[in-house]
C-alpha cells in the first residue's frame, strides 16, 4: 500500500482506489451483523433499574411538555443530559404514539447508535488503514460483549461512544484532507463537523470523553511528529465556537432555571473525582487495563497483542505503520485520563471501542499474513 508523500500531510494515511461493489459488499456484510447482534431480544428483555430510570422519565417529559429537563417522580433528573430521553421519545412518536415507552422504544437510540458505530468504526479504519482492516474491525465491534450489552440498554453509553467516534472520525478526515490543496476546504467542514459531534456528546452524557479524546488526538499528532499541523487540523478557535453553540444553551438554560442543577452537577462531578474513604494505593490499580476485557470479549486473546503492538510494530516481520501509533496514542491516553478520576467504569471506554478493534484487527491480521508466509497458516 502506498502512502502519499506529500510533505504537507499531516498524518501518514493510506491511499486507497476507488470504490466498487467489494466496498458495498463490505458495508453491507458489517451492517448485516451489527444489525443481527443488536437486534436480538432488544424488545423482550425487561428493562433493569437504570433504564427504567431513562424510560420513566421520558414519558414524564411527553406527559408534562417540558422538553428541557427529564422529569422522575416530578423532580428534574439532572444526572445525565437529555439526548436519549429525546431520541426515546422521537421513538415513540414514530411507533404507537401513546406516549407510554416501551423497552423498545427506550432501546431504540442505542441499537441505532451502535449499528452506526460499526459503520464509523469501517470508515475510520478506511481512513487510517486499509479495507481489510477495517472491515475485520468492524467486525470485531459487531460481535464484542460492549456492543451486544449496551446495544441491549436504554442508558446512554452507546449513543455517547457513537458521538464521540464521529468527532474522532471529522478530525482525522480533517487531517487527511489538510495537506491537499484542493480539499482544504472538506477538512475544514469535518473538523467542523468533528467538533459538532462532540457537541452533541455533551448533550448526551457529559463533557469528559470528548475533552480526554480531543486531548488524545493532540498527542497522538505529536507521537507521530505532526505537531506543526495540530491548529490546522483542530480548527480550536472555530470549532469550540461550533460545540458551544450545540450545547451550551442548553446547560445555560438548565442552569438559570432548575435551582438544583449547580448542586445536582458538582455531586456528579464529586463521585467521579473523589475517592472518600478508599485507601490512596488504590489509584495505583490499573482498573482499564484488565477492565477492558469486559468490552472485548470473546476477542480477549487479540487485547494483549494490542498492548504490546508498538512494540510488536519494531519487527520488520511485522512491519511498522505510523497510524498505527496514532491510535494506540489514543487508546492509552484515554485510558489513563480515565484512571486519574476515582468513578471507573468499564463501559467507559466504549467512545474508544472502535480504535481498540482496530488495532486488535491490525494486530491480528499481520500475524495471520506472517504465520501465512511461514507455512503455519494452520496454528493461526
Amino acid at each position: 500500500m502506498q502512502t502519499r508523500p506529500s510533505p504537507d500531510q499531516s498524518l501518514p494515511i493510506a491511499v486507497r482506489p476507488g470504490t466498487g461493489w467489494r466496498t458495498f459488499a463490505m458495508v453491507a456484510v458489517v451492517v448485516g451483523v451489527a444489525c443481527w447482534t443488536a437486534w436480538g431480544g432488544a424488545g423482550s428483555l425487561p428493562l433493569d433499574t437504570h433504564e427504567v430510570f431513562v424510560a420513566r422519565s421520558t414519558e414524564e417529559m411527553i406527559d408534562s411538555g417540558r422538553w428541557l429537563v427529564p422529569l422522575l417522580g416530578g423532580q428534574p433528573r439532572l444526572e445525565k443530559p437529555p439526548m436519549q430521553n429525546w431520541l426515546a421519545a422521537a421513538a415513540d412518536r414514530l411507533g404507537n404514539r401513546n406516549g407510554r415507552i416501551s423497552a423498545l422504544e427506550a432501546r431504540l437510540p442505542s441499537l441505532a447508535a451502535g449499528v452506526m458505530l460499526v459503520v464509523l468504526t469501517l470508515g475510520l479504519g478506511c481512513v487510517v488503514l486499509d479495507r481489510p482492516t477495517a472491515f475485520v474491525a468492524a467486525l470485531l465491534v459487531a460481535t464484542s460483549s460492549g456492543y451486544v450489552e449496551f446495544t441491549h440498554s436504554a442508558r446512554p453509553e452507546m449513543l455517547y461512544a457513537m458521538w464521540c467516534t464521529v468527532g474522532l472520525l471529522g478530525l482525522m478526515l480533517s487531517a487527511r484532507w489538510v495537506g491537499e490543496p484542493n480539499r482544504k476546504s472538506w477538512s475544514r467542514w469535518a473538523a467542523w463537523g468533528g467538533w459538532a459531534a462532540f457537541g452533541f456528546a455533551l448533550l448526551t452524557k457529559g463533557p469528559q470523553l470528548p475533552l480526554i479524546m480531543l486531548g488524545a488526538f493532540v498527542v497522538g499528532m505529536f507521537a507521530t511528529g505532526s505537531r506543526g499541523q495540530v491548529l490546522r487540523v483542530l480548527r480550536p478557535w472555530s470549532g469550540l465556537l461550533i460545540l458551544l453553540a450545540v450545547a451550551l444553551g442548553w446547560y445555560v438554560t438548565v442552569y438559570l432555571t432548575v435551582p438544583q442543577a449547580a448542586a445536582a452537577w458538582r455531586h456528579e462531578l464529586a463521585l467521579r473525582v473523589s475517592s472518600g474513604s478508599k485507601p490512596w494505593w488504590k489509584w495505583l490499580d490499573p482498573y482499564y487495563l484488565y477492565h477492558t476485557i469486559d468490552l472485548v470479549l470473546p476477542w480477549v486473546v487479540l487485547y494483549p497483542l494490542m498492548l504490546a503492538l508498538p512494540w510488536l510494530e519494531k519487527s520488520r516481520r511485522l512491519g511498522g505503520q505510523p497510524a498505527i501509533k496514532f491510535l494506540w496514542c489514543v487508546v492509552i491516553v484515554v485510558m489513563g485520563c480515565l484512571s486519574l478520576a476515582w468513578g471507573r467504569r468499564s463501559y467507559y471506554l466504549l467512545p474508544i471501542l472502535g480504535p481498540m478493534a482496530l488495532l486488535m484487527a491490525a494486530v491480528a491480521l499481520r500475524i495471520g499474513r506472517l504465520l501465512l508466509q511461514t507455512g503455519r497458516a494452520g496454528l493461526w
